[in-house]
């Protein structure tokens, strides 16, 4: 579609978190990282394939952003501690996005719960209303009971 849209031949970076099914054995490197060169003749301008296989397993000196960048999302590790490139400051910065990220996601879940919470709440004292007071005129109508329990067993 970019072609036919801008009528240049794209490049392709693909992420594979899982197992590559094609053989990369013999597949250049590009030079400063961690990416695979793919034959892509006719479809593509370049394409690059960056998996478990090719990221970049240094511990000891920094890397270069996109290396630590494709390393986080491949090895997909949920804990600086964990990772062995956690001394990287590219990878303690994405570590940190993610922990933010994550912690107002956490944020928005917890409000959402909260008015759902009170929502139900303010429905359950609706119903406990038409009770007492179907309970206290002595009002003989079995449905209403009915649908009030199951009004609130429902919130």
């Amino acid at each position: 579609m970019a072609y036919n849209r801008y009528k240049v031949l794209s490049i392709l970076l693909i992420f594979n978190t899982k197992t590559t099914s094609i053989c990369t054995d013999n597949t250049p490197h590009l030079n400063n990282f961690c990416a695979l060169s793919l034959s892509c003749e006719y479809w593509a301008k370049k394409c690059y394939l960056v998996n478990v296989d090719s990221t970049f397993h240094s511990t000891n000196t920094e890397l270069h952003p996109f290396t630590a960048l494709s390393a986080f999302l491949i090895k997909q590790q949920t804990c600086l501690l964990e990772s062995n490139l956690w001394k990287d400051p590219v990878t303690q910065s994405l570590f940190q996005i993610a922990k933010d990220f994550l912690e107002q996601s956490i944020k928005c879940e917890t409000e959402l719960l909260d008015a759902i919470h009170c929502v139900c709440d303010i429905g359950t004292q609706h119903y406990r209303k038409i009770l007492n007071t179907v309970e206290r005129i002595q009002y003989d109508l079995p449905e209403l009971q009915e649908e009030a329990v199951s009004g609130i067993c429902k919130l």
